[in-house]
């Protein structure tokens, strides 16, 4: 009789067993059941689709005069309404056209979704949750946010002050208001929405990162080599000379990719580790033929801040990542100077001035900055001093110094505040921030000073998140929640 029972309990501890082992699947297939299901059941994974579908359509030449304005409003409905939904539509699409239509027209419809998700985080933290009595969302110090507000007001401001010093010409101050619409206002826009929202969920945020990038190098890739179609949502496919323009303007696309390539790397290592060397050689590539010298140093940066942040050295990753530093400064030199060693000499010497006209920019923006500090220049200030606009210069090269010659104290005040504040939040949590976001800060920062990634919507707002997620609550090394919820 005992034999029985132990027999009958050795068989039941086996088919339990049994049934335990084909328990993970079955809760695994049911869990991914469960959140198709509660995805088609929530509206605004249909307002998604929908908003989603109107940009797409708004490419078609045909349909853009109904679909640019379904865009609009469906984008700016779903930032308002599911604001993380409106985050990572805004991912999505700002590395291409805006729609069918020319470039500075199509600038802001790049940005779209993100300035409802950022109207809505304000509501919520500011009027909704404390109307309720209840603790809003957590987010940098109030103040920060103010000057955030205010930044992206005053950016607006400073078209207003280049028409009136441009002889009030209304085609100048339409144009600024455009370009300024997407480029310069969504940054501190989308460092509001980011600073609010991708805490917990920077795991799903940098997988769309990954895909986003990809496809947008393959296309541009494919533009560079003439294949048909692709053109419909990129821009021209060479610019002065023979520069990569398939997303945009070659500097501010080259420091755009420079910025996402350290979540693009984080989630390859994440899926699959022989994934980050193919994705590093896509987005280096593309990089490369941008002909931009600067976002290249700027990763090779903010890789040696990663690697300072984790406090280890995998030799393995040292050396492909030293070899692929070495390809593509090789690269680089071949594509932008050629490789005749007289040639390249000729262009390096040449470059020189180009450099030294940077430099220029920065003392003009503080000369401009002492002669208005309360409004500063306005906007493109630079094409009104000396002789910067017989060479096409419209901008200070620097983010911070910009700002100042653009809008004077307030507007360089504000700005400088958001930017240094995520840089000061970097070094404060150097120990516990996710290293990849502190690559991708230093890398943006490196960029910044530099440059100027806020004059067009990827570089801009891609900017924008990475400084936002830094001054939000922590996204910690060991964080990766991956909730859809909005």
């Amino acid at each position: 009789m005992a034999k029985k029972s132990r027999a009958q309990r050795s068989g039941g501890t086996r088919r339990s067993s049994a049934s335990g082992k084909a328990a993970p699947a079955a809760q695994a297939s049911g869990g991914f059941a469960d959140a198709l299901d509660r995805a088609s059941s929530d509206w605004g994974t249909w307002l998604l689709v929908l908003a989603a579908s109107s940009w797409f359509l708004a490419h078609l030449s045909p349909l853009a005069p109904i679909a640019i304005p379904a865009w609009i409003v469906t984008g700016l409905v779903l930032g308002l309404f599911r604001p993380w939904y409106g985050l990572l539509l805004t991912i999505v699409v700002v590395p291409f056209t805006g729609a069918a239509v020319d470039p500075q027209n199509g600038e802001v419809l790049r940005v779209v979704p993100i300035y409802g998700a950022a109207v809505r985080v304000l509501l919520d933290r500011f009027v909704i949750e404390p109307s309720f009595g209840r603790v809003g969302r957590r987010g940098p110090p109030w103040w920060v946010v103010a000057a955030a507000v205010a930044a992206a007001g005053l950016y607006a401001l400073s078209a207003l002050t280049g028409y009136m010093a441009q002889d009030r010409d209304p085609v100048f101050l339409r144009a600024g208001l455009q370009w300024l619409a997407g480029g310069a206002i969504p940054m501190m826009v989308a460092w509001i929405a980011a600073a609010h929202l991708v805490a917990g969920r920077d795991r799903l945020l940098t997988t769309i990162v990954l895909g986003t990038t990809v496809v947008a190098c393959i296309l541009a890739l494919a533009a560079w080599v003439g294949i048909p179609g692709v053109d419909l949502f990129t821009f021209v496919r060479s610019v002065e000379g023979g520069r990569l323009g398939a997303l945009g303007y070659p500097t501010p696309t080259a420091m755009g990719l420079a910025t996402v390539l350290p979540m693009a790397v984080f989630a390859a290592w994440r899926i699959r580790r022989w994934l980050v060397l193919p994705v590093l050689g896509l987005v280096l590539v593309t990089m490369v033929l941008t002909w931009s010298r600067g976002p290249l140093i700027a990763v090779g940066v903010g890789a040696v801040a990663a690697v300072l942040a984790s406090g280890r050295l995998d030799r393995r990753m040292a050396v492909a990542g030293a070899a692929a530093g070495a390809a593509a400064l090789v690269g680089l030199v071949a594509v932008r100077y050629g490789t005749n060693l007289d040639a390249i000499m000729a262009a390096i010497s040449a470059s020189t001035g180009s450099d030294s006209d940077r430099i220029n920019t920065w003392a003009a923006a503080v000369t401009i900055t002492i002669a208005n500090p309360f409004l500063g220049g306005g906007w493109y200030a630079l094409l009104r001093v000396g002789d910067f606009a017989g060479r096409r210069i419209a901008n200070a090269h620097n983010v911070l110094l910009d700002a100042f010659a653009s809008g004077g104290l307030p507007l360089g005040i504000t700005n400088t505040i958001v930017i240094l504040y995520s840089g000061w939040m970097v070094w404060v949590r150097r120990h516990t921030m996710a290293v990849y976001l502190i690559a991708a800060v230093v890398t943006f920062l490196v960029c910044g000073f530099w440059d100027i990634p806020q004059v067009r919507s990827y570089a801009a707002v891609m900017g924008g998140i990475v400084l936002g997620m830094a001054a939000g609550p922590l996204i910690a090394r060991s964080a990766g929640g991956e909730a859809l919820a909005a």
